[in-house]
């Protein structure tokens, strides 16, 4: 287990595996650092920018193709910090004033080709990028709620250029890769959507689970006229992240972070058990990324508020 200098809060974390290692960044209140063996140590990566200033870090994001094009984007106050060579040197897109506040990434399955990603701001709604981060535009007609607490991207969205926004108010959809959005029918009213989780075989079940702040979690299939609510009884708090195995629905694991602790499904979400035997310290949880999948024996990665960065091993 490793840990950060205190004081800080781990806004993000981001994370691939090797033949190796794992790979990983976190964004902190005071920068951004990367791990190259599963978390045991870490170092700074905004040294080629200005070394006297502490970049605050809101968020962070891989390009699918990071071995072969080393891209991370990185969420800052008013920017979007990009790197194309794995972390070691950075440049700066600026985003129109007033700054927007850069609250979720999420990035085309095929950015290594398309180069689109998407920015969530937490008043200014989405901006989009089709050139690998270099420019961003705003790109939000019919989002009638621009506080953006999560992205979801389809995995098949160079065809169907399907992507989902959670807001503070509901979630909303776009089906011509967010140049317009569309409301759906979530069951809740004025319920901030902390968390979306698309299954990997979208094109064919069209499967989204929404993670709330105080009402549970959530799944419908395309077109999200019939919700279910899943377990909301077990389910007590903010459902920060939501995380499908890559198997998914054939292997029906799914996990949730709330704010202080992690459950784990078996069976899409009908029933719960602690994730990790391990205790996490009374810290409050912020992130996690799962970099080698939900079975027993993984890794966890989880963020806390108190700046630390922990290591677990999922056992159910």
């Amino acid at each position: 287990m490793a840990s950060t200098p205190p004081q800080e809060i781990v806004y993000g974390l981001a994370a691939l595996s090797t033949s190796t290692s794992d790979i990983c960044f976190a964004a902190y209140t005071h920068g951004l650092r990367r791990s190259s063996d599963a978390g045991a140590t870490w170092k700074t990566v905004f040294e080629s920018l200005d070394p006297n200033v502490l970049v605050p870090t809101t968020s962070v994001a891989l390009s699918p193709g990071f071995l072969r094009d080393g891209c991370v984007l990185a969420g800052a106050p008013g920017a979007i910090i990009a790197s194309r060579d794995g972390g070691e040197t950075w440049s700066s897109a600026s985003l129109p004033l007033p700054s927007p506040f850069i609250s979720v990434l999420a990035l085309s399955p095929g950015f290594e080709r398309d180069g689109i990603a998407f920015a969530g701001t937490m008043e200014d709604g989405v901006f989009l990028t089709a050139d690998h981060g270099h420019s961003w535009v705003a790109w939000n007609l019919g989002l009638l709620d621009r506080c953006i607490l999560s992205l979801a991207v389809s995995p098949a969205f160079e065809r169907d250029q399907t992507l989902f926004a959670g807001t503070e108010s509901g979630v909303f959809v776009s089906y011509n890769g967010g140049r317009f959005w569309q409301e759906t029918t979530f069951p809740i009213d004025n319920a901030p959507v902390l968390s979306l989780a698309l299954s990997p075989t979208y094109a064919d079940d069209g499967l989204l689970y929404v993670g709330t702040e105080s009402h549970g979690l959530f799944s419908a299939c395309r077109p999200w006229q019939h919700w279910q609510a899943l377990a909301s009884s077990e389910l007590d708090g903010a459902i920060n992240s939501v995380l499908l195995a890559p198997g998914f629905p054939v292997k029906p694991d799914l996990l949730i972070l709330l704010d202080d602790h992690v459950l784990i499904s078996r069976d899409a979400g009908q029933s719960w058990w602690p994730c990790c035997a391990d205790d996490q310290g009374g810290n409050t949880l912020t992130a996690i990324t799962a970099p080698r999948g939900l079975d027993p024996g993984c890794p966890l990665i989880v963020g806390c508020t108190d700046g630390q960065v922990r290591r677990y091993t999922i056992d159910t």
